[in-house]
């Protein structure tokens, strides 16, 4: 019985030891892909379009202004949404049982988290509306970008939502926040190795501004929005 005990905690023992070696590579592959730039040789447009890129600790958001050409065009505003108050949209994809029941850090589930990292889960984009005028502060970032930055910038974040056969977006009835949020099918899953911000990452290097090579996590991309 003892030697049976025995090679259970042995074995216990080794999968911790290769948990924390996995976790250990993982962070170090996020430190050296975040420090290898792409496109490290852009140059914000003097004269350009002001976009903006939300940061919190573990999630980045794209936000747009509403007089951008093609945003309102793309089909997924509701008319409350569309109010003439409103003067920015924010966009973010991630998992979708996470976004969907995760308004708020105190509201996570342990096992919907561990879930969307660990197993490839469906995906969802996420529209928020913004009134008033934004200035960058610790968690929001400016960028200028030209008209062609911004027409690849637009033409990703359209490709990231799943559409009907007529090529409309597939909104979740009666999914949001509040009334100006809304959460739509995306296209994509989510999981420890494309994450949020990853999205982000991606959506910004197609655009042609300077972003790490590959990282899950929110402080790569501001590290390289400096």
């Amino acid at each position: 019985m003892k030697v049976l005990i025995y090679r259970i905690i042995g074995h216990g023992l080794r999968l911790a030891q290769a948990l924390v070696l996995l976790l250990l590579l993982y962070l170090l592959a996020a430190v050296i892909f975040t420090l290898i730039p792409v496109n490290k040789n852009f140059t914000p447009a003097g004269e350009g379009m002001e976009i903006f890129i939300y940061s919190s600790m573990v999630h980045t958001d794209i936000i747009l202004p509403l007089h951008a050409p093609g945003l309102r065009e793309m089909g997924i505003f509701t008319r409350q949404m569309a109010d003439e108050a409103y003067t920015y949209a924010g966009f973010g994809w991630g998992d979708r049982d996470f976004y969907l029941y995760t308004p708020a850090w105190e509201d996570v589930n342990l096992f919907v988290a561990l879930r969307s990292l660990f197993w490839p889960t469906t995906s969802v984009m996420h529209v928020t509306m913004i009134k008033g005028r934004l200035e960058e502060s610790k968690s929001l970032k400016s960028i200028r970008i030209n008209s062609r930055q911004y027409d690849r910038l637009l033409n990703f974040i359209s490709r990231s939502f799943r559409r009907d056969d007529d090529g409309r977006p597939r909104p979740l009835a009666g999914k949001g926040y509040t009334d100006r949020d809304r959460f739509f099918e995306a296209n994509g899953h989510y999981s420890l190795f494309y994450t949020c911000n990853n999205w982000t990452i991606e959506a910004l290097t197609e655009a042609g501004i300077k972003m790490p090579l590959w990282s899950p996590f929110a402080q790569s991309v501001s590290y390289h929005l400096k």
